[in-house]
């Protein structure tokens, strides 16, 4: 009887812990999915949007900037006239969080902050010579993108 009731007590530990175990949500799609199709979709500039370089406002010389995601970790640039980014390439999460990216396995890392679904404010530092697009010299400093989904 000892046994059975040891016995017993095991099982009921282990199917508690296998049912506490979560691998994303309750759609069954991982955390990193959830957080690909958040990103996912053509961000602009829009009616609230801003671009700015160390808090000077350049948002002027963007009015027709558009950013897309997909969830394949593939993305384009539209209208970057100081080619600050590529205009195509891959994207991945930073390691361990989904508030950070990376683009064409640059180092640069690039904040990802959410007001709500339809507003994202991106933010990075170019430092020195060391691009995160085409262009090499003049675009070093702190960038902030506050874009909406289209």
């Amino acid at each position: 009887m000892k046994i059975m009731y040891s016995t017993l007590i095991i099982l009921t530990t282990i199917l508690a812990g296998l049912s506490s175990c979560d691998d994303g949500n309750a759609s069954g799609k991982s955390d990193e999915q959830v957080n690909a199709e958040k990103l996912a979709g053509a961000w602009a500039l829009g009616i609230n949007g801003f671009i700015t370089r160390d808090g000077v406002d350049l948002s002027d010389d963007y009015l027709d900037f558009t950013m897309r995601f997909t969830t394949n970790h593939s993305y384009t640039v539209l209208n970057d006239p100081n080619n600050v980014f590529f205009p195509t390439g891959s994207w991945r999460f930073a390691e361990g969080t989904y508030s950070q990216i990376l683009l064409n396995n640059n180092p640069t890392l690039i904040s990802l902050h959410y007001e709500d679904d339809t507003t994202i404010t991106l933010t990075f530092s170019v430092i020195g010579d060391t691009p995160i697009g085409q262009r090499i010299h003049g675009i070093s400093g702190s960038y902030e993108l506050r874009l909406t989904k289209r």
